[in-house]
């Protein structure tokens, strides 16, 4: 029996329910359904109908998110191609140029919280087309600066990319029911970044040697623009509380406490190796504690205020932590093979940026077949068995790569090891960020994924701190115990450290994934009555005991689905 003062558990599921609250119903906790005409998730559980007018609308809205996505990593990458020319160009020293990266991670990270919420509070394709917008002025500017100021330009440039990620993610969420058209839309989603990553290094690299690294930023401010004056034709329209009257308070001091402890975090990880004690540095503890601690307070403040920047109860929906700490694993292993893959090549074998580009091509070849094939394996196999395939890649990959005998031939173990990690990572990304959207509601799906690009951010940072720790601590130990032992031995000793990390990391996700009971998170739902209760509890006032009336978002007090 439910308990009627408890709005956390769900009365029975049944048509009379539904029935009782639209025609109006005498329980005072249950008011009228509120009117969201135009809002994406309505329109397409009420009318049946789809928000796109034509299967060309459709296609614009998918590719125009997916090619933002695309110019956000793949500039990354060009960037890092670029970084020797900047530096002989602005006469910066290493620990300058890894600035140049840093400053972009360190904004893309802090605000990805705050710019899930307020997509989610004032509308997803204004916030994403603010944010698209916001990033190629940046973009541009950055092709221009010179100095200090670049760096800052860079920093701006990722707070844009912050703005528009998780607001793409919550009209994609949004804009379809589970089943094939949403895997389809989500698989062309997540290719886009390691096709981007990889293009962008190859573009860079051509770019930088053929005209100047400035192109790098000013072709890739042409193409964002262009694909902002696309997305305002192209992307419907989708209801914003604010607008329809609800007006939910922003909690800026939560948004403070989460923007000063994730920046706090990012920059102690990253700079961490660099810092002239490395971890023993004062400043890189007390910055990593003040981080640990202001999350701490961040957590307890949100837990406190009416209208939370992160509500909690996100967390208790069903498995939402667990799947967030396997992208976690994932994403930290796939990060650091990324790098020491491309050291491995560059550094160790000798060979050239362009060259490098071509040895690790299989990746974007083979991220691109594992989406394709994701787009259907999520709607027939289980999220279990996908995530312990793709966790269990990540361990074979990181496993060939600790083992790895220099003097074998590229298709003997690098080639294998390469696709490995992509597998993992790719089907990880496509099984988590389905059952992410598929699990909250409507109201909350841009939050949802600026949560999970906060945890990509993190697990990057968290995966290059400790896989470097690990290397230089076996590349010391090694030296101290052979005096004699060749700057080659040194490399191999760290490189294999690192991986082993790197295969903890993907260990633990592997572990999570088998006992975690995930079913097929891309099948498509029943169809019936279940769709009219979702909506009624989706689209209700709560009268509470003051009289005040407030929106419950879609707690499900009403029905659940069976």
């Amino acid at each position: 029996m439910a308990d009627p003062t408890n709005p956390h558990e769900p009365l029975p599921a049944t048509r009379e329910n539904s029935e009782s609250t639209l025609a109006g119903s005498n329980d005072t906790r249950i008011g009228k359904p509120i009117e969201r005409e135009g809002s994406i998730h309505k329109s397409i559980r009420y009318g049946g109908q789809s928000i796109f007018t034509s299967l060309a609308q459709e296609i614009g809205v998918v590719g125009t998110l997916a090619s933002v996505q695309f110019l956000n990593v793949s500039n990354t990458g060009s960037i890092t191609i670029a970084l020797p020319s900047v530096g002989s160009e602005m006469n910066w020293n290493a620990s300058e140029l890894s600035w140049l990266l840093s400053a972009y991670s360190l904004t893309a990270g802090g605000f990805l919280l705050l710019a899930g919420r307020l997509a989610d509070i004032f509308g997803r394709r204004q916030v994403f087309l603010v944010g698209a917008l916001w990033m190629g002025i940046w973009t541009l500017v950055c092709g221009f600066a010179g100095g200090p100021f670049l760096l800052v330009s860079r920093a701006m440039q990722g707070i844009g990319a912050a703005t528009a990620v998780p607001a793409a993610v919550g009209i994609l969420g949004a804009a379809y029911e589970p089943g094939p058209r949403k895997n389809k839309a989500f698989a062309t989603y997540g290719a886009a970044a390691p096709i981007g990553y990889v293009v962008g290094i190859a573009l860079g690299g051509l770019l930088t040697q053929v005209l100047s690294w400035r192109w790098v930023f000013h072709l890739t401010a042409i193409l964002n623009f262009l694909l902002v004056v696309i997305g305002y034709f192209v992307i419907p329209a989708d209801a914003s509380s604010a607008r329809k009257g609800l007006r939910p308070s922003i909690d800026y001091i939560g948004g403070i406490l989460s923007l000063a402890s994730i920046l706090l975090l990012i920059y102690s990880l990253t700079s961490a190796e660099s810092a002239p004690k490395g971890w023993s540095t004062p400043y890189i503890i007390v910055l990593l504690i003040l981080g640990i601690v202001l999350m701490g307070v961040f957590v307890w403040w949100e837990s406190r205020v009416k209208d939370p920047l992160m509500p909690l109860e996100i967390w208790r929906y069903p498995k939402f932590g667990i799947v967030n700490l396997t992208a976690f694993c994932a994403w930290a292993a796939f990060s650091a093979v990324n790098l020491y893959a491309t050291m491995f090549f560059q550094d160790f074998k000798g060979e050239s940026p362009l060259k490098t580009t071509v040895f690790l091509l299989p990746m974007p070849v083979m991220g691109t077949i594992v989406n394709i094939a994701a787009a259907f394996l999520v709607g027939i196999l289980s999220g279990r068995l996908l995530l312990s395939i793709a966790t269990g890649s990540l361990v074979g990959s990181t496993i060939i790569f600790a083992l790895l005998n220099e003097n074998l031939s590229y298709w003997h173990m690098l080639f294998p090891g390469l696709c490995l990690i992509v597998i993992g990572v790719d089907l990880t990304y496509n099984v988590c960020i389905l059952f992410i959207t598929s699990s909250v509601p409507p109201t909350h799906q841009s939050l949802a994924g600026g949560i999970f690009n906060t945890v990509q951010q993190m697990s990057v940072s968290f995966g290059l701190a400790i896989a470097s720790a690990a290397a230089s601590g076996a590349s010391t130990s090694y030296a101290k115990s052979h005096p004699g032992a060749t700057e080659d031995e040194l490399f191999m000793k760290s490189f294999r450290a690192a991986f082993w990390a790197c295969c903890a990391f993907g260990a633990v996700g592997l572990v999570r994934s088998m006992f975690t009971k995930i079913g097929v998170v891309g099948k498509s739902k029943k169809k019936g009555v279940e769709e009219l209760e979702e909506v009624v509890v989706a689209e209700v006032e709560v009268t509470g005991a003051d009289g005040d009336n407030r929106s419950i978002g879609s707690r499900k007090m009403i029905a659940t689905r069976k």
